[in-house]
C-alpha cells in the first residue's frame, strides 16, 4: 500500500495558451494564476502557490511556455530552473498539460525538450494533463487517444500516465482529487523519490547533469530546504531594481532638460537612485505578497 504524500510539489509544463495557469488554478481550487483563452503565453516568468487541497499542503508552480517565442532561449532556461527551485528541495511530479483536440508538432517534440532541460530521468515524473476536458463531450479519452499515434508515443514515454480536466469547471474536486491519487501512485513507484537538479544544463554543455531521488546528497554540500527558493526571490527584487532605476533615469532626464544639459545629467543621476529605491520597493512587495498568499 502506498504512502500519502503530505507536502506535494507539482510544476506545470507545456506550451503557450494550452491552459498551464487554469489547470494550476483548478487544482489549487481558486485563482491563482492569471488565466486567459488565448495563443499566445500569458505566463513569461515560473510563478508558485501553495494551498491545502484534500487534506495535504500541494505547491504548484506555473511556467512559461516552451517554445515562447516572446523568450530567449537563454531566459527560458533561467525560468525552467527557478521553477524547480520554486518547489524546493524538488517536484514530485511534472504536469505536462496538453490541450485536448490540438496535438501540433512543437508538442510532438514536447519531452525532447524536457530531456534537454532536465535529463531523460524527467520521464518518471512525467504525468500527462489534458486540458480543456469538455471538449470529449462523449467521446472517452482511450478513443481520443487511440486515433493519434503521435500521442501514444508521447504518453508512452510518460509511462502512460494521464488524466483529463475540465476547467470550466473548477468546484469539481473530483477530479483533483482523482488527479493527485495518480501522482501519488506514480511516487510511490519512483521510491518516494522527487526530481531535483543541480542546475539546468547550458547550450555549452556536452552533456546533462544528475536528477537526485533524495535530499541527502543536496544536504552534503550544504544546501537546505529553502535556499533554493530564496534566490529565486532575489532574482525578483533585482529585477525591481533595474526596472525602477531605468524607468526614473528617463523621466528625471526628461524633466532636467528644462534646465539644459547640466540640469539633464543632474535629474538623470536623481532619477537613478530614486528608481534603485522604488525599484527594492517594488521587488519586496512581490516577494512579501507571494508569501502571504503562500500561507493563506
Amino acid at each position: 500500500m502506498s504512502t500519502v504524500v503530505r507536502d506535494l510539489r507539482l510544476v506545470l509544463v507545456g506550451l503557450s495558451g494550452v491552459g498551464k495557469s487554469a489547470a494550476g488554478n483548478t487544482i489549487l481550487g481558486r485563482e491563482e494564476f492569471f488565466s486567459d483563452i488565448s495563443s499566445s503565453s500569458v505566463t513569461l516568468t515560473s510563478e508558485g502557490r501553495e494551498r491545502e487541497v484534500c487534506g495535504r499542503r500541494v505547491t504548484v508552480v506555473d511556467t512559461p511556455g516552451l517554445f515562447n517565442t516572446d523568450l530567449s532561449g537563454e531566459i527560458l532556461r533561467e525560468e525552467m530552473e527557478r521553477s524547480v527551485s520554486l518547489c524546493d528541495p524538488g517536484p514530485h511530479a511534472f504536469l505536462l498539460v496538453i490541450q485536448l483536440g490540438r496535438f501540433t508538432e512543437q508538442e510532438k517534440k514536447v519531452m525532447e525538450t524536457l530531456q534537454e532541460l532536465f535529463s531523460k530521468r524527467v520521464n518518471q515524473y512525467t504525468l500527462v494533463l489534458f486540458s480543456y476536458g469538455e471538449k470529449l463531450k462523449n467521446t472517452p479519452i482511450d478513443r481520443f487517444i487511440s486515433k493519434d499515434t503521435n500521442l501514444q508515443q508521447l504518453l508512452k514515454k510518460c509511462g502512460g500516465r494521464y488524466h483529463v480536466f475540465n476547467n470550466e469547471d473548477m468546484e469539481n474536486r473530483s477530479q483533483v482529487t482523482e488527479l493527485l491519487q495518480k501522482i501519488n501512485k506514480m511516487v510511490a513507484a519512483n521510491g518516494g523519490s522527487y526530481y531535483n537538479n543541480e542546475r539546468i544544463p547550458t547550450e555549452n554543455d556536452g552533456g546533462h547533469f544528475d536528477t537526485y531521488d533524495t535530499s541527502s546528497r543536496a544536504r552534503e554540500k550544504g544546501i537546505k530546504n529553502g535556499d533554493a527558493r530564496k534566490r529565486a526571490e532575489g532574482k525578483k527584487i533585482a529585477i525591481g531594481l533595474v526596472i525602477g532605476a531605468a524607468t526614473l533615469v528617463i523621466v528625471g532626464a526628461l524633466l532636467g532638460l528644462i534646465a539644459g544639459p547640466t540640469g539633464a545629467a543632474i535629474g538623470a543621476g536623481v532619477g537613478a537612485a530614486l528608481g534603485a529605491a522604488l525599484g527594492a520597493g517594488v521587488g519586496l512587495i512581490i516577494v512579501s505578497k507571494e508569501r502571504r498568499r503562500l500561507v493563506a
